[in-house]
C-alpha cells in the first residue's frame, strides 16, 4: 500500500498498478483503499491515474462481493442500521448523520481517531493533507460501522489508514529543517514517546494473558486434527475454526442459522465442552454458554444421522460422515 501511494507521482505505471492490484486482492473491502488512492492521485494532479484507480476499485468491489456472497452481505451486517439498500444508507447519512452515534459514541470515535494519529502528530505537516483525504474512505467506514472491532486498533481494519498516515509523514519530511538538528531531535523524541503511548494504550497487550495464551493448547490441538480434513470435504465448524478451513465449496459456522439448510456435512468440528471460548471479552467454558448448548444439539443430530463422532483430544470434538 505504501509503495502504491509513493508511485502515484512517478512516471512509471507498472509498479503502481501492480501494487494496487495486490492490495485489492486481499479482500473486497480494500476497494475503499483504491478509492482513497484515486482521491490522493487527484490531489497530486494525476487525474487519469486517479480515475483509472477508482474504476478498477469499483469493478473489484462488485466482482469480489459477488464471489464472496456465500459468506453473507457484510455491508448489510455492519451498516444495516442505516437502511435496507445502499441508496437508503447514503440518504440516511446525508439527512440524519447523527444516527451514527447510536452505534458509535462520540467518545469512542474520538479515542479511535486519537489512537490512529498519535504516533504521527509530531511529523505531520501541511503536505500530509492529501494523504488524509486518501485515508478518508476507510476511516469513515470504520467510524460509522455497527461493528465496534473496526474501531479497535488491535484488528486489521485500520491498516490502510496507517499506510496513508505513514505516507503523509514522508510527504512532510522536506518541511522539517535538515539544518536544525535540535528540531530533528525533538521531533524524533516526540514521535518515539507518542508511539509508545499509543502502543501501550491501544494494542491490548493484556489480551495475551486474558484471551490468547490460555487458548494456545487448544490451537495446537486443533491443528493436529484439522490436517486430516480434506480440501474437498464440506465442513460445519465454530466461528474460530471456520476461518482455518475456508476455500471449499461448502462450509458453514454453527453461529449462523443457515447451516440448517446446508445439512448434511462431511465433517463437523467443534471445541470440547471444557475448551474456552470468548464471550463478550471474557473466556468461558464452551459447555457453559448458549452456543455450547447449540453445538451439543448439532452433535446429537449428527450421531442420529449416522455420523461417527469422537473427541480426538481434550480440546476438539469431531464428527465424520460415513466413518466407521
Amino acid at each position: 500500500m505504501i509503495v502504491a501511494i509513493h508511485e502515484v507521482t512517478q512516471d512509471r505505471r507498472w509498479r503502481y498498478y501492480l501494487c494496487l492490484l495486490i492490495t485489492l486482492f486481499a479482500k473486497n473491502a480494500q476497494a475503499l483503499f483504491g478509492l482513497g488512492l484515486g482521491l490522493y492521485a487527484f490531489t497530486k494532479g494525476r487525474y487519469l491515474r486517479g480515475l483509472i484507480s477508482i474504476v478498477i476499485s469499483i469493478f473489484w468491489w462488485f466482482l469480489a462481493t459477488h464471489l464472496s456472497s456465500a459468506g453473507g452481505d457484510h455491508v448489510a451486517m455492519r451498516l444495516g442500521y442505516l437502511g435496507d439498500t445502499k441508496l437508503e444508507m447514503l440518504a440516511t447519512l446525508l439527512v440524519r448523520p447523527w444516527i451514527v452515534f447510536s452505534v458509535a459514541s462520540p467518545e469512542s470515535i474520538f479515542l479511535y481517531t486519537l489512537g490512529l494519529s498519535l504516533p504521527f502528530l509530531a511529523l505531520l505537516r501541511k503536505p500530509a493533507l492529501a494523504c488524509l483525504l486518501g485515508a478518508a474512505p476507510v476511516y469513515l467506514v470504520n467510524v460509522i460501522s455497527d461493528s465496534g472491532i473496526q474501531r479497535e486498533l488491535n484488528h486489521h481494519y485500520s491498516i490502510p489508514v496507517l499506510a496513508f498516515l505513514i505516507a503523509g509523514c514522508l510527504d512532510s519530511l522536506p518541511l522539517i529543517s535538515v539544518k536544525a538538528r535540535r528540531i530533528q531531535k525533538n521531533v524524533f523524541n516526540a514521535t518515539l514517546v507518542l508511539s509508545m503511548v499509543a502502543f501501550l494504550g491501544y494494542s491490548r497487550v493484556m489480551y495475551f494473558k486474558s484471551r490468547y495464551l490460555p487458548r494456545l493448547p487448544e490451537a495446537v490441538a486443533f491443528q493436529s486434527v484439522v490436517s486430516g480434513i480434506g480440501s474437498q470435504e464440506s465442513v460445519l465448524a465454530s466461528s474460530n475454526y471456520v476461518v482455518h478451513l475456508a476455500g471449499r465449496e461448502k462450509i458453514s459456522q454453527v453461529e449462523k442459522e443457515d447451516y440448517k439448510v446446508k445439512w448434511p456435512f462431511d465433517v463437523i468440528i467443534f471445541p470440547s465442552e471444557k475448551a474456552l471460548i470468548n464471550v463478550r471479552g471474557r473466556l468461558k467454558e464452551v459447555g457453559k454458554t448458549k452456543i455450547g448448548r447449540t453445538m451439543n444439539q448439532v452433535l446429537e443430530r449428527a450421531k442420529a444421522s449416522g455420523m461417527s463422532c469422537s473427541q480426538p483430544n481434550d480440546y476438539v470434538r469431531l464428527c465424520r460422515k460415513g466413518a466407521g
